[in-house]
Parts: structure tokens; C-alpha cells; sequence
């Protein structure tokens, strides 16, 4: 074994410490290169993430964390980077074993984004339901554009009677169903017909990329980003 890559995995193990131990004990040689990608729990608590909050996850990780739980299991020359406009952690390291500090880093400032995070949550959800409100008042047809893990909370979180369908490139979820919700997951080439007057980006990142798209269409709406 020559690399260890994980990408949105340890996030869903229900002991992420026993688990990195698991795979350091399963490679016999030092200083094999290991690279892991998780949520950021700080872009969360920091930046209003809340549609990152799903029940799939059982840990959420912060730089400090996640290097604390890579030291625990055993490994060194820990480096941890926020990626993708600091939605994601990635951690590269090497199997070996550790000895750095146990003091944790930074706890003062998570304690404050986290003891303000349940008003920043709540007057986002307020926010959201009085603009979905407006939109059903007005009769004006939104669709929301990412059937992934956002969505699904952005939906099951405020059911918005205004949207009927949402929005994915990706070919596998065609003509299939958000859960619990319902909406049925549409092509992207299905606003052309249906001619929306909103579409709600759930993510930000890919603006240039959903909006190129759009105007390649001929769609005029308003675009919003949650």
C-alpha cells in the first residue's frame, strides 16, 4: 500500500478515533501518506452552514479536532487546509505515531461561535420561511438547484410549498424523489420548459457554473443562494 484516501467518510463513523487507529494498525510500513476530506464544522458555525447539518453525520470536525483525532490514532506530520471556499477540512498525513500536545487550540473561539449558533440558526430559518412564504403568496414558481445533502435539509427543514421540483446534473437522481419531501429531481434542461421565476442555488461555489448554464437556456430568473 503506497496511499490511503478517504473523501466524506469519516464523518459518518460512529468512532472516528478507533476507526483511524483501525487502518494505521492495518499498514505495517511508516510514512505511508494518508489523505482524508470531511465537512468543516467550523464553515458552520462560522459561516452559517446550516444546510450541512444532517442526521447521516455523526461527527463534525473542526481544523482542531480533526488533527487531534489523527494524533490519537497514531499518525504524524499532520497538516490540515480548508478547501472548497471553506466548506471541506482535508488532513495529509503520514502513518507513524505522534506526540504532540494534548492541549486542544482555538477551543475559546469555537465556544463563542457555538454558544451564538442556535440565534444565527433560527433567524436563518425565519428568513428563508418569510421569502418562501412571498413566493407562494405571489404564485411565483421556484425550483431549487442541488439534490444533495443541502437540499434535502434545506427542504425537510422548511417544506416549502412554493417548490415542485429540484434541480441536479447529476444523471443518476433523474426522475427520482427527495425524501421525505418529495420533489421530484429534474434535469436542469427541464427549466427551459418550465420556465421558473426563482431558482434557489444551494451552493454558492458552483454560481458561475449554474448561472452560464441558465442564461444558456434563455431562463430569466432570479437566482437566490442559500
Amino acid at each position: 500500500m503506497d496511499l490511503v484516501c478517504s473523501r466524506q467518510t469519516l464523518e459518518h463513523v460512529e468512532d472516528p478515533e478507533n476507526f483511524l487507529r483501525s487502518i494505521r494498525s492495518s499498514i505495517r510500513r511508516l510514512g505511508i501518506p494518508v489523505f482524508f476530506e470531511v465537512p468543516n464544522a467550523l464553515f458552520t458555525l462560522r459561516d452559517g452552514g446550516i444546510w450541512d447539518l444532517i442526521h447521516e453525520h455523526c461527527s463534525y470536525f473542526t481544523p482542531q479536532s480533526l488533527k487531534k483525532a489523527f494524533e490519537l490514532g497514531g499518525y504524524h506530520s499532520i497538516e490540515i487546509t480548508e478547501t472548497f471556499e471553506g466548506q471541506y477540512l482535508t488532513a495529509h498525513a503520514k502513518t507513524g505515531f505522534s506526540d504532540f500536545p494534548e492541549e486542544a487550540v482555538g477551543i475559546d473561539y469555537l465556544e463563542r461561535l457555538a454558544a451564538n449558533f442556535a440565534d444565527r440558526y433560527w433567524t436563518e430559518i425565519e428568513r428563508w420561511n418569510l421569502k418562501l412564504r412571498d413566493f407562494d403568496r405571489r404564485k411565483r414558481k421556484v425550483v431549487v438547484w442541488g439534490g444533495g445533502s443541502k437540499g434535502i435539509t434545506f427542504l425537510n427543514v422548511l417544506r416549502p410549498r412554493s417548490v415542485e421540483f429540484i434541480v441536479d446534473v447529476n444523471t443518476l437522481k433523474h426522475a427520482k424523489y427527495i425524501p421525505g419531501t418529495g420533489q421530484q429531481i429534474v434535469t436542469p434542461d427541464f427549466m427551459k420548459e418550465y420556465r421558473p421565476d426563482v431558482i434557489i442555488g444551494m451552493n454558492p461555489n458552483y454560481r458561475e457554473e449554474m448561472t452560464r448554464h441558465v442564461s444558456a437556456l434563455g431562463v430569466q430568473a432570479e437566482f437566490l443562494w442559500a
